[in-house]
């Protein structure tokens, strides 16, 4: 007896069945690469489960039986998060640090441009944070962030902090 026969959707007609032999066909493939198999691992899975040496000649009854026992090799259940691999976590690790940049109005690409470099290292002499160059760039270059200035605008958001550092050089030795 097969489930589909038993299941309130069992397909209604021969366009159905062969969508839902696509279907299967396909979730078995992908079951055979989440396990990373071989073609000879595979080959081998079918045979000892349905005595056919490609998943082409796999009835209803066998594709299920297919990908129960696939499903059972995962190292996690469908349903659940799989593990992520360690190029997985490295790249949200990068995602939560960019997050974390912008949430402090860091520019993204700091390591990218010298120029942006140079603005950080003024606004830390300054001890300003990144929204005070964020609003330079407004008011200089009429961008919203400093990452979509050109090299010429970082260059005058450069000179207007080296002018700002030097004016309060020469506020604190008076004051001193």
């Amino acid at each position: 007896m097969t489930p589909y026969l038993d299941s309130p959707t069992a397909p209604s007609g021969p366009k159905q069945a062969q969508e839902w032999r696509r279907r299967d066909l396909a979730r078995i493939h992908i079951l055979a690469d989440e396990l990373g198999m071989t073609r000879e691992q595979y080959e081998a899975v079918l045979w000892a489960v349905a005595r056919v040496t490609s998943a082409a000649q796999l009835d209803e009854y066998g594709r299920r039986r297919v990908i129960g026992h696939l499903k059972a090799r995962l190292p996690w259940a469908p349903g659940r998060p799989r593990p992520m691999s360690i190029g997985e976590i490295a790249s949200a690790r990068m995602l939560l640090r960019e997050a974390e940049r912008r949430a402090r109005g860091i520019p993204l690409t700091l390591e990218q441009r010298p120029l942006l470099q140079k603005i950080g290292a003024l606004l830390a002499d300054a001890r300003r944070p990144w929204k005070y160059a964020q609003a330079l760039a407004k008011r200089i270059a009429g961008k919203d962030r400093l990452e979509l200035c050109s090299d010429a605008e970082l260059r005058k958001i450069v000179a207007a902090l080296a002018i700002d550092q030097q004016r309060r050089r020469r506020r604190a030795e008076a004051t001193a």
